[in-house]
């Protein structure tokens, strides 16, 4: 077995010698990819469309809201969609996020007493909702600094719609279901191959 590998790596480095260009594609390729793709990979979640209950109304509770805008992570905006319904506004896409600020956030800030944000994200995307919550924690604490004095952390309530347990497969098998040029990859490669995956992504997206 041993003397098995030793010949290959010896064949290996045999080709190489031999090939000049096999030099520069082992070394230089990763490099440039390391490189380009350290600017290009970004893990930061932006534009989150949140569609805002505020059942409050005050001051507070619209400070609050335009502290989350203040940045480039969330939108918030108001829904015309009714709070019973609200799903509906992460089932459609139009929105990723459903912020609910209860109707004595104001009252409980100014005595001294906790309160409690629903925060409701569409889970499709594992990664995505759970940075967004991240997000909305960090701007309820800072906004909680910013009224020292006034009471207990704003807490949030998150909720994570369709996906709860957070796998990713959910994400992805649809995006390759839209995006069919993995498909023709494999299907290049190895038609076998393709048909098992074709018949996987069915019957897990159907």
């Amino acid at each position: 077995m041993i003397q098995t590998i030793l010949a290959i790596v010896r064949k290996e480095f045999q080709q190489i010698r031999r090939d000049p260009l096999m030099i520069r594609i082992i070394f230089v390729v990763p490099l440039v990819q390391m490189l380009v793709l350290s600017y290009a990979i970004s893990t930061d979640v932006k534009y989150v469309y949140t569609a805002v209950y505020d059942f409050d109304r005050g001051e507070l509770s619209r400070e609050f809201v335009r502290s989350m805008a203040a940045g480039e992570y969330f939108i918030p905006t108001t829904s015309p969609v009714p709070i019973l319904e609200s799903e509906e506004n992460l089932r459609s896409g139009e929105k990723n996020v459903n912020l609910i600020i209860p109707n004595d956030f104001s009252e409980r800030l100014r005595n001294s007493k906790p309160v409690t944000l629903g925060f409701v994200t569409d889970g499709a995307n594992a990664n995505s909702a759970s940075i967004a919550t991240g997000y909305a924690t960090l701007a309820a604490f800072q906004f909680n600094n910013r009224l020292a004095g006034m009471g207990l952390p704003i807490t949030l309530r998150p909720k994570i719609l369709y996906n709860p347990e957070g796998e990713s497969v959910y994400y992805i098998v649809p995006g390759m279901q839209r995006e069919r040029s993995l498909i023709r990859i494999i299907e290049m490669e190895n038609p076998v191959s393709a048909i098992i995956f074709c018949n996987c992504a069915w019957r897990i997206t159907s």
